[in-house]
């Protein structure tokens, strides 16, 4: 342990002592993290094995459960729009490289509505496969429109 501008050093892990909290609670400088926590409480999903201590302390809200759902399907209507927004505009000018993207992007929406299908409706089946598959065929239309298809 060693002293180093207001920190405690120890291990490798660096801790900041507000001196007000240290009062409050009574002295609890000496408290280390692994004193800190109650071994009843349930663990989280995070890698629980390898940082038992630490990941006790963070688990999982319900809350946070609603925001992944939230960001899956804000990615999923992102890659839509994109999509509808790339086909529009080669309809109207003719670009085919627009089409191209368009249709990549088409995948890509499909990977990630197969995205919120594997981790919100269905968290028991694998739909990695599917997703991957997709995803891959998604990239290859675009490929293809940027190599073979110029103009």
């Amino acid at each position: 342990m060693r002293r180093r501008f207001g920190r405690i050093r120890r291990d490798l892990l660096s801790i900041q002592i507000d001196r007000r909290e240290a009062a409050f609670d009574g002295g609890a400088r000496g408290l280390r993290l692994s004193e800190a926590f109650d071994p009843g409480d349930p663990p989280c999903s995070f890698e629980a094995a390898a940082y038992p201590g630490i990941c006790r302390r963070f688990s999982l809200q319900e809350g946070s459960r609603m925001i992944v759902n939230i960001i899956y399907t804000m990615c999923a209507l992102t890659a839509a729009l994109c999509a509808t927004l790339l086909l529009r505009a080669y309809f109207v000018g003719g670009y085919r490289l627009l089409f191209w993207a368009g249709l990549c992007f088409a995948g890509l929406t499909v990977n990630n509505l197969l995205l919120v299908m594997d981790k919100l409706v269905f968290p028991d089946m694998d739909l990695s496969v599917w997703r991957t598959t997709a995803a891959l065929l998604a990239m290859l239309v675009l490929i293809y429109g940027l190599i073979w298809d110029s103009e």
